[in-house]
């Protein structure tokens, strides 16, 4: 399965940390997918959360605030969590993705 994750709001939760990091061990292919640009500063804010989760650089679509449902498109994700109903309804609509919200 594959699962993606927003960042920020989502995955800078500790407790989606370690649902991530937990569907990594069981297999699944786990993506974070992000409305942020592809930069340095970025990165470097990125950078400990997938030290964390057992994640590398390349599993990040830094999407620069760019539709997420099209990029969600081009994984064939399952699963995507953001916190953000709008992206949820829009994800939902528009993609085979299933989105859920997640309210921390």
């Amino acid at each position: 399965m594959i699962i993606a994750f927003d960042f920020d709001g989502v995955l800078t939760d500790i407790r989606m940390q370690i649902f991530a990091k937990k569907m990594r061990v069981e297999r699944h292919e786990v993506w974070i997918i992000t409305a942020r640009r592809n930069n340095e500063y970025n990165k470097k804010i990125v950078e400990p959360i997938l030290e964390k989760i057992g994640l590398f650089e390349g599993m990040v679509i830094y999407t620069d605030e760019k539709p997420k449902r099209e990029y969600l498109k081009g994984l064939n994700a399952d699963i995507y969590i953001d916190n953000i109903p709008d992206e949820i309804n829009t994800i939902n609509n528009y993609t085979n993705t299933i989105a859920l919200l997640w309210q921390s």
